[in-house]
């Protein structure tokens, strides 16, 4: 694997598990950068997945390749079948259950979060026999709490644990320990959750971020698969 692309699948230790994350560095663009991932990783673009993000709490279980409209989670327990998402601050949680074979890949923003996108994950991986205290989730490079600032009407939408304030008045959010938390209230063992604590924003040399580049962003492209 080249140096512009990180390969997380080793963490799953998930025989014919593939997940794969983009650095600033991978020199594709829209639409070409995740089929030219796919082809990296040594699958075919015509098995892949595509939602059109709309950070809302939409997840969906995939059978075939597919575009999908208003999708911000997608699932599936079929082979050689591709999960696509692209992220540029928001977390990347990559989520695999070996005993059932299932796999899971989710775009979590905010709003997202605040709506409820893990514990409708978790729903849709339960209806497919997904067992939590096997499973295991990544949590890939996002906007933390060093850098998320945020006003009162995003702050609002925050439980006061994941807040945090300073002298000055300003506001922080902390949402990768609010998904950490869901995880965990849903039966996914502590143990079995990895959070890489890689800030987009700190580390702009290396990943884009929406928050440091505004509109011009580029975004990263993280991809799961089991062959």
């Amino acid at each position: 694997m080249n140096e512009s692309i990180i390969d997380y699948s080793g963490y799953f230790q998930f025989p014919g598990l593939t997940a794969l994350f983009t650095k600033n560095s991978y020199p594709f663009s829209p639409p070409e950068d995740r089929l030219e991932l796919t082809k990296i990783a040594g699958f075919s673009s015509d098995r892949l997945v595509i939602p059109k993000q709309t950070h809302t709490n939409h997840v969906l279980v995939v059978d075939e390749p597919a575009f999908l409209p208003d999708t911000d989670g997608v699932i599936t327990n079929k082979r050689n079948l591709i999960l696509s998402i692209q992220v540029a601050d928001c977390i990347p949680v990559f989520i695999a259950d070996k005993s059932t074979q299932t796999i899971g890949l989710i775009h979590a923003g905010w709003r997202g979060v605040t709506n409820g996108i893990i514990l409708e994950t978790l729903n849709k991986l339960e209806s497919l026999g997904t067992i939590f205290n096997n499973t295991q989730v990544l949590l890939g490079p996002s906007i933390r709490k060093c850098c998320f600032e945020v006003k009162e009407d995003v702050l609002n939408h925050f439980p006061t644990e994941y807040r945090n304030t300073d002298d000055q008045g300003r506001y922080w959010i902390d949402l990768q320990s609010m998904v950490v938390d869901q995880l965990i209230g849903r039966g996914i063992l502590g143990k079995k959750i990895a959070d890489v604590h890689q800030c987009t924003k700190c580390k702009n040399d290396q990943f884009h971020s929406y928050r440091q580049e505004g509109v011009s962003a580029g975004r990263m492209v993280g991809l799961m698969a089991i062959n």
